[in-house]
């Protein structure tokens, strides 16, 4: 047994000496040249050493593992990225420095760089398993990143938002490079930080958000309606808003064509070249829109108020000035400095009525250097005497002094010898008959005075002033410059 032993071991030795190609189970023929090892077999295999690898770094399992060794491993065990699951494992490291990378099974667990087919939706994917990231890289560089979480972050690897995009800064001069691209066919224009274009155009078709122009401080936001104009432009040094022309001249400046306006810098810009357009039209309280068939400068409706104003300045001041082409100006709700005033203006106060016709014809208010408040009676002398008591309402807000003395007209309404007016104060006066006469008749009467000062006070009573009636022929509001005056001089 032992010389048998010996000499098979002999001629093993021998045949390992001597052949460059062996065969195992192939009936007596050459081994293929091409192989080193060729073994044939019907209904066997080639059975791989099994072994427990505890990470893609293991050094232990396999004492000094060569390159290219080939085993199966059985476990699941390390940490991501270094893990291992069971399959196929060959050592692309050294023997002291081992590298196991986990051959394509053929299952689907791998992704080919020509294409897969016979994929499943919602069954095959490319990503992770567990609780991992998912990055993408070009030139060994990352380029996207996908949390575990869901979020995806673009030129970052920590995206806070659903999407984070991060886009590089420009290294060629007169292009930017920004952040978001969608086109939907081929442009040569620059790339902004956000462009959506709908066609193949070298303007910017769409919208158009620009992160820097050509290397200078502009970084205005553009929108575009179509492939040759610019529709809307917010200004990144002030953030005002154009729509229909590119230097707003207010917060919020809309035109229907580019005309050059005023230079006013209002917070709004309304311009409508119409002939019967409204330049701006507002509405409130769930009120529908409405406006002026002819057109008008501006339109307001509410269900309760149209228009509200409010002015701040404790000198003079308006809630409201109206103004024609000839200079003639209307300022309304208006504090001189001294007292209020309803209205200020050209022209009379005046309401209408409806004539015989049934056609409307006006009636005008007469007008006095003074703030006076009028009242209408009737009364009747009794024994040649009569005393007329003024509404308390009235006199709550007249003032009678020897500056200011009550004026009383009476009309008498029969035969007498004639009456005269006396004792008038703030609460009433008397009427006598001349001559000590006995008279019972009637009269009507007519009373002015002086409207007293009036204390006006902030609803929480923080402030108040004193509007002061008792001057005569005040002197009238300074007029308000306008714009086209001032661009006429």
């Amino acid at each position: 047994m032992k010389t048998f032993l010996f000499s098979t071991l002999t001629l093993l030795a021998c045949s390992t000496a001597i052949a460059q190609n062996v065969g195992i189970n192939n009936s007596g023929a050459a081994p293929d040249i091409s192989a080193m090892l060729d073994i044939v077999a019907a209904n066997k295999g080639l059975l791989v050493p099994r072994v427990a690898l505890t990470g893609t770094g293991d050094a232990a399992t396999v004492p000094t593992p060569q390159t290219s060794l080939l085993v199966y491993n059985t476990a699941t065990a390390g940490v991501s990225p270094n893990n291992v699951v069971p399959g196929y494992y060959y050592n692309a490291g050294t023997a002291g420095a081992p590298a196991w990378i986990r051959l394509a099974n053929g299952n689907g667990a791998s992704w080919l760089t020509t294409g897969n087919a016979g994929t499943i939706a919602g069954t095959h994917f490319l990503g992770t398993t567990d609780a991992v990231d998912f990055a993408l890289r070009t030139n060994n560089l990352e380029r996207m990143r996908i949390l575990s979480g869901g979020n995806v972050g673009i030129g970052t690897t920590t995206p806070v938002q659903l999407l984070d995009v991060n886009g590089k800064a420009n290294t060629l001069t007169g292009y930017n490079f920004g952040n978001v691209q969608v086109i939907y066919n081929t442009s040569t224009d620059v790339y902004a930080n956000i462009r959506v274009l709908q066609s193949n155009s070298t303007i910017n078709d769409g919208m158009y958000i620009n992160y820097n122009s050509t290397g200078t401080t502009n970084a205005h936001i553009r929108f575009y309606a179509d492939g040759t104009t610019e529709r809307m432009r917010i200004l990144a040094n002030n953030g005002r808003v154009a729509i229909n022309n590119t230097a707003p001249e207010g917060r919020f400046d809309v035109r229907d064509n580019f005309a050059t306006a005023l230079a006013s810098y209002a917070s709004i810009v309304g311009n409508n070249s119409n002939g019967s357009g409204t330049g701006s039209l507002s509405t409130g309280q769930g009120a529908g829109l409405n406006a002026l068939v002819a057109g008008s400068g501006s339109a307001a409706t509410g269900v309760t108020t149209a228009a509200y104003f409010w002015y701040t300045t404790g000198g003079i001041g308006q809630a409201q000035i109206v103004q024609d082409a000839f200079g003639a100006q209307w300022q309304v709700g208006a504090w001189t400095g001294a007292v209020y005033r309803k209205i200020v203006g050209t022209g009379s106060v005046s309401t209408v009525v409806k004539d015989l016709n049934n056609e409307g014809v006006m009636l005008n208010c007469i007008e006095a250097p003074e703030h006076l408040f009028q009242d209408y009676g009737t009364g009747k002398l009794t024994n040649g005497k009569a005393h007329i008591t003024i509404d308390p309402i009235l006199t709550k807000n007249i003032v009678i002094d020897e500056k200011h003395p009550l004026k009383v007209f009476v009309q008498l309404e029969g035969d007498c010898n004639g009456v005269f007016v006396t004792n008038k104060s703030v609460t009433g006066f008397d009427v006598i008959e001349l001559g000590q006469g006995t008279s019972n008749v009637e009269f009507s009467y007519t009373l002015v005075a002086t409207r007293a000062n009036e204390l006006i006070s902030t609803p929480d009573g923080s402030k108040s002033r004193v509007s002061d009636y008792s001057n005569r022929f005040e002197k009238a509001l300074p007029y308000q410059e306008n714009l086209q005056s001032r661009k006429n001089k």
